[in-house]
């Protein structure tokens, strides 16, 4: 008989080993299995199955003098040695060896699950494996980041990869928080692997683009700040009063009609101050944002909100503006229209469960910007016949006075006040 060549086979595959013999009696070689400290097992003979027969386990084909041993859905217990044995006036026999290979197994009570930790702390992630060949497990970040294995002799260490079933970090930063990656390969595939999501929490801390900021009346200006924090921070915007901008933004307390068009009739163009007031209460607007006018042709007053030029509605007077990016939130104010009251300070303002800061920043006013000169231009007209025409013109003359600290402008002396105060 040949020896029996050894054989290599992956769990849930079939296994074929091979028995050639030179003997050419009736006796037919048998196979068995080779348990550790206990008495063969007898699984064929000739081409006879003789254990598991229903289940399929074992099955023996035959080429002249070549006995093949098919083992089907190979398991780790079928590990070992096999014999090929003949019965003759001199007994016969060689042994081969069945080595059986799993691919690797991530073992999930033992592993490292998400994890949420302090700024500065240590972190110790284990991915536990088995599987044969022993695995080996390498991790690295999912966004493909170095990985911050501490300081050691003053310098710090990051590698791109690391080996190993535990990754320790030594003093985790803001920086290290993400999904980490433990992958397990043994040669045997499929390769596997599991995603620990590590969430570092650290107080609020603000950056300013701009601390100072001009700009003009009637103007739209923008402000903004970055805030750093783990978990999400509560962002808000305060005004000098230290009130929150979103619980008194967007007409908040206005219960007035979006629909009214400003308008309010008169049998005269004559008004007092308290009728001034009464306009703008109905109309339910803020001081110094608008102007009261009255038209002669129409004999009625009107209520021109400077909030609405353009197209911007006068309830969007603050405009709230975030976006996120890993454990910075960039928070942006557009306040419109700028007017007298708006000019002041601000502030931007991050609170989680760890901490809060806040951020300053003053706006203040500075002059409009100079329209450019327009170029003369020279016209020539030539007349050759002249024609009269007279026609009935109406002129409408518009008065406006402006809400400014509590007083009130007249610039035309043709409409009768009381109690007003001339500038």
């Amino acid at each position: 008989m040949l020896p029996i060549e050894n054989v290599t086979a992956t769990v849930g595959r079939t296994a074929i080993l091979k028995c050639v013999t030179n003997h050419n009696g009736p006796s037919k070689p048998a196979w068995l299995k080779m348990d550790d400290n206990s008495t063969p097992t007898l699984l064929t003979l000739g081409t006879h199955t003789l254990m598991n027969e229903d289940e399929g386990k074992y099955r023996v084909t035959q080429n002249e003098n070549h006995w093949y041993l098919h083992i089907n859905r190979i398991q780790v217990i079928d590990r070992g040695l096999y014999m090929c044995q003949i019965n003759a006036k001199t007994m016969l026999s060689q042994i081969g060896y069945l080595d059986v290979y799993e691919p690797p197994v991530i073992n999930e009570e033992l592993t490292s699950s998400d994890t949420i930790v302090d700024e500065l702390s240590k972190v110790s992630l284990r991915c536990a494996t088995i599987g044969y060949p022993m695995p080996s497990v390498t991790w690295r970040r999912e966004d493909g980041k170095s990985l911050n294995l501490g300081q050691y002799g003053g310098k710090k260490i990051a590698e791109p990869k690391w080996q190993g079933e535990y990754l320790n970090i030594t003093q985790i930063k803001r920086d290290d928080m993400g999904a980490y990656l433990c992958i397990a390969n043994n040669g045997v595939q499929p390769a596997v692997s599991k995603r620990i999501v590590i969430q570092v929490n650290f107080p609020p801390k603000i950056r300013v683009h701009k601390q100072l900021i001009g700009s003009y009346i009637g103007s739209d200006v923008e402000l903004g700040c970055d805030v750093d924090a783990s978990p999400k921070p509560e962002t808000f915007w305060l005004n000098s009063d230290g009130h929150r901008l979103d619980k008194i933004m967007n007409g908040g307390d206005n219960n007035g009609d979006d629909d009214n068009d400003g308008s309010i009739s008169s049998a005269a163009a004559t008004t007092t101050i308290e009728q001034l007031y009464n306009i703008r209460s109905k109309l339910n607007v803020q001081q110094n944002d608008h102007y009261v006018s009255y038209s002669s042709s129409s004999s009625s007053y009107r209520l021109n909100d400077n909030n609405n030029r353009n197209g911007i509605n006068r309830k969007k007077k603050y405009h709230f503006e975030e976006e996120q990016n890993g454990y910075r939130t960039t928070m942006k104010l557009i306040i419109r229209n700028l007017q007298m009251a708006d000019y002041g300070s601000y502030k931007c303002s991050g609170q989680n469960s760890i901490g809060k800061k806040e951020g300053m920043i003053r706006l203040y006013e500075t002059p409009p910007p100079i329209p450019p000169t327009p170029k003369p231009t020279t016209t020539t007209t030539t007349t050759t016949t002249t024609t009269t025409t007279t026609a009935a013109t109406t002129t409408t003359t518009t008065t406006k006075w402006p809400f400014i600290n509590n007083q009130h402008k007249s610039r035309s002396n043709k409409a009768k006040w009381t109690n007003a105060r001339y500038e």
